[in-house]
């Protein structure tokens, strides 16, 4: 488990993270990773949203400015930028919030 702070950009989907993150080594090294959002309650409230895909590290200036530009707060100049290319992505409700179509979605379908 490795709590990030998604940002969704017109260009896509990244994270920014520290140097030293086991996470970030991950992605180098496999590439691979799975996100789930927290539920805010034991009662499901708000349902779920789960991605999973292949992330990479971005070395682009301009990229990393655009992302920087599109964050909810101020990444640290140390911060390694990876950009999360989406292979799959389901949400799931529990009666009280509306769902979108479709509720599962996978690249290729």
């Amino acid at each position: 488990m490795h709590p990030v702070t998604p940002i969704l950009s017109s260009a896509g989907l990244y994270v920014f993270m520290e140097p030293t993150s086991p996470k970030g080594r991950d992605l180098r090294e496999r590439r691979r990773f799975a996100m789930h959002n927290g539920v805010p309650d034991t009662e499901g409230s708000g349902g779920e949203f789960f991605l999973s895909g292949e992330g990479r590290a971005v070395e682009d200036d301009a990229v990393r400015a655009a992302v920087v530009a599109a964050a909810s707060y101020e990444p640290a100049e140390r911060y390694v930028l990876f950009e999360l290319l989406v292979g799959a992505a389901r949400a799931n409700g529990y009666g009280d919030v509306t769902l979108p179509e479709p509720c599962r979605w996978s690249a290729g379908s």
